[in-house]
C-alpha cells in the first residue's frame, strides 16, 4: 500500500545477521510527510542492485531538509542505543497502558458503554481501559459531553474506576467550526 500511514518515525533498521556481519540504521530527521519504499528481490525494484545488496530503501519527503543520520555497528542493540541517544530514550508507559483496551466506534450512550462493561465482567474478560470515540461529545464537538446520551460522565467514570478500569475519551487534533462551540470561538 503506497498511502501514507497515520504517523511514522522515519527510522529504518537492518539487523545484524550473524558473525562478521554488521547492523545498520538510517534516520531521516525531517518532520514532513514521508514515503519510504522497501524493495527486495521479489518486488519490481532494480534487480541488479537488489541482487548485490539484498534490499533497497527509497526515501521521499514532501519538503524540508534531507538531514540523514547513518548508524553502523556489529550488534543491532548498539544501533538502537545510538538512535535513542540521538532521538531520545522512550519512557515506560503506565502499567494500565500495557493491558487490554476495549474500543469501538461508537458507543451511543452511557448505558451502552456500561452494558458492555458489565458483560465484560459477566464473561470474565479482563479489560483495563475502555475508550469512547467522538460519540460522547455534544454535536461532535470535542471536550463537550453529550448530556442527553451521557448524562453522568463522573458517575460513569466512577463505575469504571471502582471495577479497576480507566476511561479514555478520544480527542482528535481538530475542532469543529461552529460559532456556538466555545472552544472554537476562543481560538479565533
Amino acid at each position: 500500500n503506497q498511502h501514507s500511514i497515520y504517523s511514522s518515525v522515519p527510522f529504518a533498521l537492518s539487523p545484524s545477521t550473524g558473525k562478521g556481519k554488521y547492523a545498520g540504521g538510517v534516520f531521516l530527521n525531517n518532520a514532513a510527510e514521508h514515503w519510504i519504499d522497501i524493495a527486495h528481490p521479489d518486488t519490481n525494484g532494480d534487480q541488479k542492485i537488489l541482487q548485490e545488496v539484498g534490499a533497497a530503501l527509497h526515501w521521499m519527503a514532501e519538503t524540508g531538509e534531507f538531514d540523514v543520520f547513518i548508524f553502523v555497528a556489529k550488534k543491532t542493540v548498539d544501533i538502537i542505543g545510538a538512535y535513542t541517544k540521538l532521538a531520545g530514550r522512550p519512557i515506560l508507559p503506565p502499567l494500565f497502558a500495557l493491558g487490554y483496551h476495549q474500543c469501538r466506534y461508537n458507543y451511543v450512550s452511557q448505558e451502552d458503554l456500561l452494558d458492555v462493561h458489565s458483560k465484560l465482567d459477566e464473561h470474565h474478560i479482563p479489560v483495563d481501559v475502555m475508550w469512547l470515540d467522538i460519540g460522547y461529545s455534544d454535536g461532535k464537538r470535542y471536550m463537550v459531553w453529550d448530556r442527553t446520551n451521557f448524562p453522568d460522565p463522573l458517575g460513569m467514570q466512577k463505575t469504571l474506576k471502582d471495577a479497576g478500569r480507566k476511561l479514555v475519551t478520544i480527542v482528535d487534533p481538530h475542532l469543529k467550526a461552529d460559532d456556538s462551540y466555545s472552544v472554537y470561538k476562543d481560538m479565533l
